[in-house]
């Protein structure tokens, strides 16, 4: 998954929002990782 999404969101917060925006963003782009991946096989 990249990062760079992430990154950009964080830029346009503030930096308590960039925590919860990076966790938030994490954890549905592991979730979209993994469907993906499942889908592949």
């Amino acid at each position: 998954c990249s990062e760079v999404t992430a990154v950009k969101i964080a830029e346009t917060v503030s930096p308590e929002e960039s925590l919860i925006v990076e966790d938030l963003f994490q954890s549905i782009c592991l979730k979209f990782c993994l469907r993906r991946n499942s889908q592949q096989e």
